[in-house]
C-alpha cells in the first residue's frame, strides 16, 4: 500500500520600501514537498494433511459334521449256516470360514491462511470378504462273515 502526501508552501513578496518607485514586486515563490509511504504486507499459508488408516479383520468359522451308517445284513441257509454282516459308515465334514477385512482411510486437510482456516475430510471405506468351504467325507465299511457247519452223525449197532 502506498501513500502520497503533498505540501505546497508560498512565500509572499517582501514589502515594498518607500521611495525611490520600488520596482515590480519579484514572483512569489512557491515549495513544493512530495512524501511517499509504502506499506507491504505479507500472508502466511499454513496447511496441515492428517492421515489416519484403519484396518478391522473378522473371520468366522463354522463346522458342520454329519454321520451316516447303512447296515445290511445277509443271510444265506445252506447245508451249512453262513451269515454276513456289512456295516458302512460315511462321515462327512464340511467347514466353512469367512473372512472380513474392512479398511477405512480418513484424509483431513487443514488450510489456514491470514483470517481463512479451511477443512476438507475425505474417508474412503473398502470391505472385503473371502470365504473358503472344506468338505471332508470318510466311508468306513466293515464287513463280517460267520459260518455255522452242522455235522449229524448216526450210527447204528446191529
Amino acid at each position: 500500500m502506498t501513500t502520497t502526501t503533498t505540501t505546497t508552501t508560498t512565500t509572499p513578496p517582501p514589502r515594498p520600501q518607500p521611495p525611490p518607485p520600488p520596482p515590480p514586486p519579484p514572483p512569489p515563490t512557491t515549495t513544493t514537498t512530495t512524501t511517499t509511504t509504502t506499506t507491504t504486507t505479507t500472508t502466511t499459508t499454513t496447511t496441515t494433511t492428517t492421515t489416519t488408516t484403519t484396518t478391522t479383520t473378522t473371520a468366522t468359522t463354522t463346522t458342520t459334521t454329519t454321520t451316516t451308517t447303512t447296515t445290511s445284513t445277509t443271510s444265506t441257509t445252506t447245508t451249512n449256516t453262513s451269515t454276513t454282516t456289512t456295516t458302512i459308515t460315511t462321515t462327512t465334514t464340511t467347514t466353512t470360514t469367512t473372512t472380513t477385512t474392512t479398511t477405512t482411510t480418513t484424509i483431513t486437510t487443514t488450510t489456514t491462511s491470514s483470517a481463512t482456516t479451511s477443512t476438507t475430510t475425505s474417508t474412503t471405506t473398502t470391505t472385503t470378504s473371502t470365504t473358503t468351504t472344506t468338505t471332508t467325507t470318510t466311508t468306513t465299511s466293515t464287513t463280517t462273515a460267520t459260518t455255522t457247519t452242522t455235522t449229524t452223525t448216526t450210527t447204528t449197532t446191529l
